[in-house]
């Protein structure tokens, strides 16, 4: 007989814990998406604006590859808290999933906006705008994402999108982790020496 997990207590003040939240989580860790949406349902029938059971149920239904009904869902959560940026990028993943990466590029910016810092953001736009063909957006984009982020120098040496880029020095400068000098001859210095 496995072990009963005892149920931690909330500490005096502290807002009360959703055990239906935890247990759609615990079927979403264990790949139980449609016990975790049956869960989410209930909570949904509650309290509808749930920010945190309406991204799990987009991520639920986005791994199901149900994005159109994950779209739904980020477009509840994005509508009911506008100023949560991770509503705004579960919304633009979906989006991109749909293939309409006018509106996932509109829900990345939206995502940066609110949380300058999210270097997913600024990386999920990187790829966007060199996707376009838009190389100064896409390395802009990049150094944003590598700022707050070094995970991304890596990943963007790999990344079909960065493929025209692999050669330039902006490029080289941002994957190496390089700042960029105040000095307007440096470039031109590193050239020639």
């Amino acid at each position: 007989m496995p072990a009963k997990r005892s149920a931690a207590k909330a500490p005096p003040g502290a807002p009360a814990v959703d055990r239906g939240l935890e247990k759609a989580h615990g079927s979403f860790r264990d790949g139980d998406y449609g016990a975790a949406i049956a869960v989410i349902n209930q909570i949904l029938s509650r309290d509808p604006e749930n920010t945190d059971a309406l991204i799990l149920a987009s991520q639920c239904h986005s791994l199901l590859g149900h994005y159109d009904q994950a779209v739904a869902f980020d477009r509840k959560a994005v509508k009911a808290h506008p100023d949560n940026p991770q509503a705004w990028m579960t919304l633009a993943f979906d989006l991109a999933n749909l293939g309409d990466m006018e509106a996932a590029e509109e829900a990345y910016r939206k995502a940066a906006e609110l949380d300058p810092k999210r270097a997913s953001a600024w990386y999920k736009l990187a790829c966007i705008a060199a996707r376009r063909g838009d190389l100064e957006e896409a390395l802009a984009h990049l150094e944003k994402a590598c700022a707050e982020s070094e995970e991304y120098r890596e990943e963007a040496k790999s990344q079909p999108e960065f493929a025209p880029l692999q050669e330039d020095p902006r490029f080289l400068r941002i994957a190496a982790g390089a700042k960029e000098s105040d000095d307007p001859y440096a470039e031109w210095m590193r050239s020639k020496t």
